[in-house]
């Protein structure tokens, strides 16, 4: 098996507890807690934790430890929320290869 696995072939289930990342290291968005229809829900921080709704179509990859998504830090505040996005809000989202650029 490949070590970089197909990720809309994901039991994103299973994804709990692993690291999600940006386009590379530095966008760091801390560990994977829960799924919603259109987002995974991750946590970073020790006493005070920022919550990011990331949109499961921006998901690149899965190399079996970190979810890699296509987000760089410039980005990376729009997902920093307190509370879960709508599926419609999302929904603009439609392939792991969209640019936010344009959203």
């Amino acid at each position: 098996m490949s070590k970089d696995h197909a990720i809309d072939r994901i039991d994103w289930k299973v994804l709990k507890g692993k690291e999600a990342r940006g386009v590379n290291e530095n966008v760091d968005f801390g560990e994977i807690h829960e799924m919603g229809n259109t987002y995974i829900v991750t946590k970073k921080g020790l006493a005070t934790k920022d919550t990011y709704y990331l949109p499961k179509a921006l998901a690149q990859k899965y190399d079996g430890r970190t979810v890699w998504f296509n987000i760089t830090q410039d980005q990376k505040g729009r997902f920093r929320r307190e509370y879960p996005p709508s599926d419609e809000e999302y929904s603009k989202y439609n392939t792991s290869m969209d640019s936010l650029a344009d959203k």
